[in-house]
């Protein structure tokens, strides 16, 4: 199923400022020739589905913080299931608003970060402001899909990752 499915996140602006908001679409679409179901189980912190990269030579993944806990589901629903046929997709919309305040928690990340892109749930860590990357993340893992399929019925479950290009987002001072 590797290479039957294709992510995609674009911002609704490049560049942001302390107080502004960006928004991030982010679309996962069936661009194989058969119906693919995929769990879209990233997780339920906003930060599981978009990552935030250093501009540097190596591409650093920068530090997170989750600032809210969830109560973990272990045994995904029917309803949690979505059928994709070709061509199809499957879109989220998450907003996250820059902040200079970041978010004590016990991450120690947060000793050399000055900026946080906050999602409320949780928040990427800039150092400085300039160029970084965000990119989209999806996995479809195994024991999901024997779950989908013992349970439900379901066949074609997408089982890998997938990884949107790195998109360019500016900290503006």
């Amino acid at each position: 199923m590797e290479g039957e499915i294709q992510l995609d996140i674009q911002l609704d602006k490049e560049t942001c400022r302390v107080g502004g908001s960006v928004a991030i679409i982010y679309t996962l679409r069936n661009v194989g020739q058969r119906p693919l179901t995929v769990l879209p189980w990233g997780g339920e912190y906003a930060t599981n589905w978009i990552h935030g990269f250093s501009s540097n030579g190596g591409g650093t993944r920068l530090g997170i913080i989750h600032k809210v806990m969830y109560e973990l589901k272990l045994v995904p629903e029917r309803h949690d299931f979505i059928n994709l046929e070709p061509g199809k997709s499957f879109t989220r919309q998450f907003t996250a608003k820059l902040s200079m305040e970041v978010p004590p928690k016990e991450a120690t990340e947060t000793k050399t970060s000055r900026f946080a892109l906050d999602f409320r749930d949780s928040a990427i860590l800039f150092p400085n402001p300039g160029r970084y990357f965000l990119q989209g993340y999806f996995i479809g893992k195994d024991r999901w899909s024997e779950e989908g399929q013992s349970r439900y019925g379901f066949n074609n479950i997408f089982v890998g990752e997938v990884k949107s290009a790195k998109v360019r987002f500016i900290i503006s001072p």
